[in-house]
């Protein structure tokens, strides 16, 4: 339903909507988040799964956008024999007024989590 009032308010506004969002400022490097983040730049491996299931390994990646204002995750576990494989991203930025990471996740199941270093908020769709 959300997905139809979308586009249906998109039909609405047209095509300058689009091109009102595209000219916003684009957000500056954030030294903050690569503070608080960098370390995990890169490719990581990890096990790790559910009670009385076999592990799994996944395979997380960490980047920031172009111009250093995000910092991205994807964490992907292949499908296998043992598993029917996952995938999740995560966006990372930094709200320099309240001078906290904010995060915004989701998965290929529907779920997602916002979360910040000053508290922690989950909702599942």
């Amino acid at each position: 339903m959300k997905r139809w009032l979308a586009l249906a308010a998109l039909a609405l506004l047209g095509p300058g909507a689009l091109v009102a969002s595209a000219k916003a400022a684009p957000a500056a490097h954030s030294p903050a988040l690569e503070k608080a983040l960098g370390y995990f730049a890169g490719k990581w491996t990890c096990t790790g799964g559910h009670l009385k299931q076999p592990p799994m390994t996944a395979t997380v990646t960490w980047s920031f956008s172009p111009d250093g204002s995000l910092f991205e995750q994807h964490i992907n576990v292949p499908e296998s024999p043992a598993n029917e494989g996952y995938h999740a991203r995560n966006i990372a930025s930094y709200d320099a007024t309240n001078k906290r990471v904010v995060t915004v996740a989701n998965d290929e199941y529907g779920a997602w989590t916002v979360q910040s270093t000053s508290e922690i908020g989950r909702a599942h769709v």
